[in-house]
C-alpha cells in the first residue's frame, strides 16, 4: 500500500493509461485486499471522528448528485456515473491513507520521501529542459511548452503548484520526519530542487502560498537552521533577480502586456454572476461556460473561475460550497490540534498550501488520482488516521476495568484481600 501510494504521488504526469492501471494494482488492489483480511482496521479509523467522516460523505454524496443536471458536453446520466465513481474511488484513497497513518506510520512517511526523491528528479529534468533544451523563457512555458514529451500537455501552472507542494512537503518532513542526517538531507536537496522548478515555471500562485506558508513554518520554528533556510531562500530569490531584472518583470509581472493579476478579480466577478443563475443547486459538475475577460487591447478566453471556492459555488451552489468549507475546516483544526505528530504536522502544513492555491487557481479535485491528490486528499486521509492512532494510544494507556486501582477507587480499601 505504501509503494502505490509513493506511485501515486510522484508520477501524475505520466501516460494516463499506464498511470491509472498502475495505481488500480498498486495503490487500490492493496487497499482492498487489506480490507478484506483486517476489516477492523477500517472500523477503528471510521469510528474516530465519524462526524468528520459524515462530512466527507456528504460533500461526496452532493457533488455526484449535482452531476445529474450537468452540461457537461455529454450525457447527465453518464456525467453522474463518472462522478459517483470518481467519489467512491476517493472514499476508499481516503479510507486507505487513513488505514496506513493508523497502522503504519512509519511506511507513510518512508513513501512521503520515496515521493519527494521521484518529484525532485523529474522537477530536475523539468529544469535541464527548460534552460538547456528547449532554451525557454518563462512566458513561453506559460503557453504550455511544456518539459519534453512527458508533460508538454500539461499546462506549468499546475506543474509549479504540484512542484510547491512537494518543496513544502521536503522541507517540513525534513524538520518532523526523520532524525537521521542522511534523510535530512537528501529530502532538503529535494526541497530545493523542487523550489527552483516551481520559479522557473513562473506559477505565481503557487510561490505565494509556498512563500506564506514556508515563512509562517520557519519562524514558528525554534531551530538552529532557521535562520540558515530563510537566508538561502532570501539571497536564491535575490541573486534570481539580480540576473535579469527586466526578464523578472516581464516573465512574473507583465506577462507580455498581459497582467492576469489585474484580470483574475473580473474572472471571479464573472463568476459569481453566473453562480447567482442557480444559487442554491449551482449549474451542475463539470458543466462547462466560458467568459471573456479584458484588458485594453488584450482580450482572455476564461473557461474556469481562477478559484476553486468560487468554482465550485457555480458547480454545485451555495450547498455544495457550505459542505466544502465545513468538511475543509475540520481537516485543518483537526490536523492542527494533532501537529505535534509528524504525520499530522505534515498534513496541516500541506492543506494550508492549498487552502491559499485554491483562492487564485485549481479547476477540479473531484477527479480520479490526479496531482491535486496529494494536496488534499493523502494529507487529509493522513490526519484522520493519526487521529484514530491517537484515540487508540489513549485507551491502551487508560487503566484496564477490575485492576487493583479501580477496585480501590470503588471500595476504598487497599485491595481486594485489604481494609482499614
Amino acid at each position: 500500500m505504501a509503494l502505490g501510494l509513493a506511485f501515486q504521488a510522484s508520477f501524475p504526469f505520466a501516460p494516463v493509461d499506464n498511470y491509472t492501471n498502475f495505481v488500480y494494482w498498486l495503490l487500490y488492489l492493496p487497499i482492498l485486499l487489506a480490507f478484506s483480511m483486517r476489516r477492523s482496521l477500517f472500523v477503528a479509523v471510521l469510528r474516530v471522528n465519524l462526524r468528520m467522516w459524515l462530512s466527507v460523505a456528504a460533500l461526496l454524496t452532493w457533488v455526484a448528485i449535482t452531476a445529474l443536471w450537468s452540461d457537461s458536453g455529454g450525457e447527465s446520466e453518464s456525467a453522474f456515473v463518472q462522478a459517483v465513481e470518481n467519489c467512491l474511488m476517493i472514499l476508499l484513497y481516503l479510507l486507505g491513507v487513513a488505514v496506513l497513518a493508523y497502522q503504519a506510520p512509519g511506511s507513510l512517511l518512508r513513501a512521503v520521501l520515496a515521493a519527494c526523491c521521484a518529484v525532485a528528479l523529474l522537477a530536475v529534468l523539468s529544469t535541464l529542459n527548460h534552460l538547456i533544451v528547449s532554451e525557454a523563457s518563462i512566458f513561453e512555458r506559460l503557453t504550455k511548452a511544456g518539459i519534453g514529451n512527458w508533460t508538454e500537455e500539461f499546462n506549468p501552472v499546475v506543474l509549479g503548484i504540484y512542484f510547491g507542494a512537494f518543496s513544502l512537503i521536503s522541507l517540513v518532513v525534513a524538520f518532523r520526519g526523520f532524525k537521521g542526517g542522511l534523510e535530512r538531507f537528501v529530502l532538503s536537496a529535494c526541497a530545493i530542487v523542487c523550489f527552483v522548478a516551481t520559479v522557473l515555471t513562473g506559477t505565481r500562485t503557487a510561490l505565494l502560498a509556498l512563500f506564506a506558508v514556508t515563512s509562517v513554518y520557519l519562524l514558528g520554528r525554534q531551530h538552529r537552521w532557521t535562520a540558515v533556510s530563510v537566508a538561502t531562500i532570501a539571497c536564491g530569490v535575490v541573486a534570481y533577480i539580480a540576473m535579469d531584472p527586466s526578464s523578472v518583470m516581464h516573465d512574473y509581472v507583465a506577462r507580455n502586456g498581459l497582467s492576469t493579476l489585474g484580470l483574475r478579480p473580473q474572472a471571479w466577478l464573472a463568476s459569481l454572476q453566473l453562480a447567482l443563475d442557480r444559487p442554491w443547486f449551482g449549474l451542475g459538475l463539470w458543466s462547462e461556460f466560458s467568459f471573456t475577460i479584458s484588458q485594453p487591447p488584450y482580450t482572455y478566453p476564461v473557461a474556469h473561475s481562477h478559484n476553486f471556492y468560487l468554482q465550485l459555488l457555480v458547480w454545485t451552489g451555495v450547498i455544495g460550497l457550505l459542505l466544502y468549507l465545513n468538511f475543509l475546516a475540520q481537516a485543518v483544526v483537526l490536523a492542527r490540534r494533532l501537529s505535534s505528530d509528524p504525520v499530522a504536522g505534515l498534513s496541516f502544513w500541506t492543506l494550508a498550501y492549498f487552502a491559499v492555491v485554491q483562492l487564485f487557481d485549481v479547476y477540479n479535485v473531484f477527479t480520479r488520482p490526479d496531482y491535486y491528490w496529494v494536496c488534499l486528499w493523502l494529507p487529509i486521509g493522513a490526519v484522520l488516521g493519526v487521529a484514530a492512532r491517537g484515540r487508540a494510544d489513549v485507551q491502551s494507556a487508560s487503566p484496564q476495568p477490575n485492576s487493583s486501582m479501580d477496585y480501590k477507587l470503588k471500595n476504598g480499601v487497599d485491595g481486594p484481600l485489604g481494609g482499614r
